[in-house]
């Protein structure tokens, strides 16, 4: 179920969905076209935008980190292994790891995903603008190495139920 501003109006104390990604239904774009400086800047998925991770390396270093505001896809087709490593990850839009197909084993070694957190200061989370749970705005300690979800969402269909059944 996927949460509208509207059915959390009255939720004052916790993050809720950002309104700029009410209308997320525009094609995805490959993230290699969004020109993005890996080494310079935080890779941010800009709200309202849907991005669709694409790659030539088997590993990116995001050295300022990763701030999913939009929508952030990892397809299955195609998919070969990959490390990314980064001081963290904010997900306040939409974080996807697609389903590799049923009939594979598991793991697949030459499709793995892999997150390596690198750091040892703190990080300070700072919620996007638009966010209705403002305690964030001017920046919260979230410790060192953080997957932080805050008002967005995780969809990680890591096992087949055809093959596996995880949970009933």
């Amino acid at each position: 179920h996927e949460y509208t501003q509207a059915e959390n109006q009255n939720h004052n104390d916790m993050f809720l969905p950002l309104s700029c990604n009410d209308e997320l239904s525009s094609p995805c774009v490959p993230f290699s076209s969004m020109n993005f400086h890996l080494e310079e800047e935080i890779i941010e998925i800009p709200c309202g935008k849907c991005v669709v991770m694409d790659y030539t390396t088997d590993h990116l270093v995001f050295t300022k980190g990763l701030n999913v505001v939009g929508k952030l896809i990892f397809p299955a087709a195609g998919r070969k292994a990959l490390q990314i490593t980064t001081p963290f990850v904010f997900v306040q839009g939409g974080f996807i790891i697609e389903e590799l197909s049923s009939s594979s084993k598991i793991p697949q070694l030459d499709k793995i995903l892999q997150f390596h957190f690198i750091g040892t200061d703190s990080i300070q989370f700072i919620s996007h603008p638009s966010q209705s749970y403002t305690k964030c705005r001017s920046g919260c300690d979230v410790s060192k190495k953080p997957f932080v979800v805050a008002g967005g969402f995780l969809n990680i269909q890591g096992m087949s139920s055809n093959t596996c059944s995880t949970w009933k």
